[in-house]
């Protein structure tokens, strides 16, 4: 019996068809023959007493194939749905399957652009405001090509490279080509960092209405209630988790998930949240798409391309050759280093402190009450007293800063906080703008003192900073108002672009290196026409040194993952049992 195969594009949504015509059978009778061989048959009665073997090459071809696709795929009349996304992993299954040639032009062509995004055609918008770079102009192609085919990725270029920017051309590209379908985008980002998109907007693509979805409730309502069919709504992680029911009855052509390492956390209201929204194109943005594991990554994916990667459980099964390849089409990484010769370099030194005498005393009674607490702690133990052990670290990290943060009364000095400002009067001398970063906003109000005392001028910046005061900081520090600029660094270690500054100043070490690569990517940016010098400051002799040495394995595990494609590398939660034991010199 002759069979023959064709693959057809649905327009309407990311999936294939793909038909099975089986000579001298009705289409209503394929889906019958289609579900013996999945029950593995031998024979087929066909409904005018005809018996055909199911056996031979051809069918058996078939069978392997219907096996690839039984979870994902739906079948009619003789026609196979299956996700767009399934296809990627089965090119070689289906080119097996011989469908007729022209019907397949255009798998061809999505494997072509798969492996060559910049050849995809795709013209610069006409109102853009904005001269692009060449990588710039890639990475608009690549949106575009997912787009085409209702594909999502992550746009993973490393801090200062724009990614804004060459997202914004996207959105306003498909506007001007009506390929929205006259209905809004989402970008859903921190808090801190909606007025920053609302003012990249208006300054690169003007013409597209931009609404912030802010304030309170009933005030989100209502713009939600208005929003323009060809424009942009902004809003944050937080005001979209308690709004997701008004948002689900809201149509969407696009989800663009900003510092997406906000969402990487598949237990959370939010990720779930976002899991419900059915945009056709979903793309997260994000230096850091891998913080601390790979689990981490599997989420992103589930929410911008749920069916690339298996369930969890199959997941932690694969190796990092595979994750890697698996994800490389869809995420775009490009390093400062690979396209920006022309941006000046950035140097990284660690300076050591010695504590003062009495900060010294206070350091190691804190030290050795923790270690004796911990030293005896089963895996048990350390669950239940997770919270307390992490407050005795913060506190021995606290004592390493200033011991104020500690104990009020304290009178004995800090060697870090006297170091800082030996470093920021030299500074000043020689004409360097700099930016402190300290998590300890108590730290920073200390460090405020200080200045004021040396007559040192600055401007302070937390996360209780409004939005709209941020814009009106960051504008008086690039234009040279003030010599220091000090910064929470949760707060401001995302989407502030701080060109006016060649120092960088890390005053405390936080576990996660990549949070410490976007505080110093706030100057080292497009813009910058000076070195940018970045400064770690680390407590010697103490637990800071050990955290400085986590932050190495960590990293590893970044490198690894995304950089290097495919070496074996540690895997690590967020701190393990091991890690707390480790930076309090206890032997495991």
């Amino acid at each position: 019996t002759e069979v023959s195969t064709s693959v057809q594009r649905r327009t309407r949504d990311s999936f294939l068809d793909i038909r099975f015509d089986v000579g001298g059978i009705s289409e209503n009778e394929i889906d019958r023959l289609l579900n013996s061989l999945k029950k593995n048959d031998a024979y087929y009665k066909t409904e005018d007493g005809r018996i055909l073997s199911l056996e031979t090459e051809t069918m058996k071809e078939m069978n392997r194939f219907l096996s690839l696709i039984k979870d994902e795929s739906q079948l009619h009349d003789g026609t196979l749905s299956m996700p767009m996304i399934k296809s990627m992993t089965l090119e070689k299954e289906i080119n097996d399957l011989n469908p007729e040639v022209g019907s397949q032009d255009f798998l061809n062509e999505l494997y072509h652009f798969i492996k060559h995004p910049n050849e995809f055609p795709a013209e610069l918008p006409k109102t853009l405001q904005a001269d692009l770079r060449p990588y710039q102009v890639t990475g608009f192609r690549w949106l575009k090509f997912l787009s085409n085919y209702g594909l999502g990725g992550i746009l993973a270029d490393e801090m200062g490279l724009g990614k804004t920017l060459q997202l914004i051309t996207f959105l306003l590209s498909e506007v001007e080509e009506g390929k929205n379908d006259a209905k809004p985008a989402l970008v859903i980002a921190p808090a801190s960092l909606i007025y920053n998109w609302k003012y990249e907007f208006q300054k690169f693509a003007p013409l597209l209405q931009i609404s912030v979805i802010s304030g309170v409730k009933k005030e989100r309502e209502e713009q939600l209630s208005q929003l323009p069919e060809n424009g942009i709504a902004i809003t944050s992680y937080q005001s979209f988790r308690q709004d997701i029911e008004s948002y689900q009855k809201c149509d969407f052509y696009a989800m663009i998930l900003d510092e997406s390492q906000y969402v990487n956390n598949y237990n959370t209201k939010t990720f779930r949240a976002i899991a419900k929204m059915n945009a056709r194109v979903n793309i997260a943005l994000s230096g850091t798409p891998i913080e601390n594991s790979v689990t981490e990554f599997w989420a992103i994916f589930q929410l911008i391309l749920p069916g690339l990667f298996p369930k969890l459980q199959e997941f932690k099964k694969m190796s990092l050759e595979d994750i890697s390849k698996t994800a490389k089409p869809f995420m775009l990484r490009r390093l400062k280093a690979d396209v920006l010769g022309d941006l000046p370099e950035k140097s990284e030194a660690d300076i050591y402190s010695s504590l003062n005498r009495d900060q010294k005393i206070m350091y190691l009674a804190y030290l050795q009450q923790l270690q004796e607490k911990v030293s005896d702690y089963d895996s048990e133990d350390f669950q239940r007293n997770r919270m307390e052990i992490l407050a005795g670290l913060t506190r021995l990290r606290q004592i390493c800063c200033d011991p104020r943060l500690v104990d009020a009364a304290y009178e004995g000095g800090s060697g870090k906080l006297e170091q800082l400002v030996e470093i920021l009067k030299n500074a000043q001398e020689n004409n360097q703008h700099v930016l402190v970063f300290s998590q300890f906003t108590s730290m920073l109000k200390l460090i405020e003192v200080e200045l004021a005392k040396e007559n040192l001028s600055h401007l302070y910046l937390s996360g209780k900073t409004p939005p709209a005061e941020r814009i009106t900081l960051v504008n008086q520090f690039n234009e040279g108002h003030t010599d220091v600029f000090l910064i929470s660094l949760k707060a401001g270690g995302t989407g502030l672009n701080l060109t006016g500054a060649d120092t960088v100043i890390l005053f405390d070490l936080w576990w996660n290196p990549a949070v410490e690569e976007q505080a110093a990517g706030r100057a080292h940016r497009i813009g910058q026409k000076k070195n940018v010098q970045v400064y770690r400051f680390i407590a010697e002799g103490t637990i800071e040194e050990k955290i400085n040495q986590l932050q190495q394995d960590k990293k590893m595990l970044f490198d690894q993952l995304i950089v290097s494609e495919g070496e074996e590398a540690l895997s690590r939660q967020r701190l393990t049992n091991d890690d707390i034991k480790q930076i309090l010199g206890i032997q495991s």
